[in-house]
């Protein structure tokens, strides 16, 4: 169970007990990833970490849960994608990672065994697809990545639907959300980013999101471009370190300002921010969570108590 996520190992678990409870076998757990189930006919014998019959599923289930961590988890699998793609000459990919996990990625860089570089279909895309490279590479490669379209089958009596909404409803036709990259979202229509293999799943099966009926077709990675829309903010910040720079004052939230980037709770170019004193930089995009995702732009002067004005593209989907 070692090279699985504690979610997966769970359900693996919580499944092949009551297998064994049905059939009267025996359940051993040999080590933290390693177990052994057997019929009633068959005994087995040895030291093992839980002896008896019949374990119950939170004595199995709790202590693999407790000892896998999420994060060496996630650089043991992109660490053997390297290594795999190095032995065999091949590209290999990724899935979509989350912020957390594009941080363990580029944490990782200097351990992988072929060089690396990381997409998610678009430019500035949140959720991206690390492809391994290895030296001798002999032919042409592409991200296994495809866009659909997502338009509402009557217009007319459409409901406005948010990120939220269509990401719900494609989970639930049971797609693992590491297969699923960004969704942008427009006034009359959306875009999914997606892994090839889920793709036509995706435009047989999605027939309704809430209560309005939608239409899911093929579109090029091309017609996305001038899907993602910003809302210029202008705001106010004792200097452009990250973390003086804590409180931008948008005109949406005149009573409360909004952390810019606090240590541990933000991102900076993908990468969890760790380090206080970091700089901000023009173009960096930066994500808060609580709040979204932002561009800052740069600084244009400062105040007569001497702070600086700064601009910044708040993304709106």
């Amino acid at each position: 169970m070692r090279d699985w996520t504690s979610r997966i190992a769970q359900r693996i678990i919580d499944f092949t007990s009551g297998s064994c409870f049905a059939i009267s076998g025996n359940l051993q757990k040999i080590s933290n990833y390693i177990f052994i189930i057997t019929p009633a006919s068959v005994d087995i014998s040895g030291d093992f970490l839980s002896p008896g019959r019949h374990v119950p599923v939170d004595t199995v289930s709790r202590p693999i849960l407790e000892s896998m961590n999420e994060q060496d988890l996630c650089q043991k699998r992109l660490l053997d994608l390297s290594r795999q793609a190095d032995r065999k000459g091949i590209v290999l990919f990724s899935d979509f990672l989350n912020l957390n996990e594009l941080n363990i990625y580029h944490q990782s860089e200097k351990l992988f065994a072929t060089r690396t570089e990381c997409f998610g279909g678009i430019p500035c895309a949140e959720r991206q697809m690390i492809a391994f490279l290895p030296d001798a590479l002999y032919y042409d490669w592409e991200y296994p990545i495809s866009a659909l379209k997502i338009t509402p089958a009557y217009p007319k009596f459409a409901e406005k639907l948010g990120h939220r909404d269509i990401l719900g409803s494609l989970m639930q036709l049971g797609i693992d959300r590491c297969k699923l990259g960004d969704i942008l979202v427009g006034e009359q229509e959306a875009y999914l980013l997606c892994e090839e293999t889920v793709a036509d799943y995706f435009a047989e099966h999605l027939e309704k999101i809430r209560h309005t009926l939608v239409k899911v077709e093929p579109c090029s990675l091309c017609d996305l471009k001038a899907t993602q829309e910003f809302q210029s903010q202008d705001g106010i910040v004792t200097s452009d370190r990250i973390d003086a720079s804590h409180r931008v004052r948008l005109s949406s939230v005149p009573q409360s300002g909004i952390a810019f980037a606090t240590p541990g709770e933000g991102f900076c170019q993908r990468k969890l921010m760790q380090n206080p004193s970091y700089t901000c930089h023009a173009d960096d995009i930066i994500s808060v969570r609580g709040y979204g995702r932002f561009i800052y732009r740069g600084e244009y002067g400062t105040t007569g108590k001497g702070r600086l004005k700064i601009h910044y593209d708040l993304y709106a989907n």
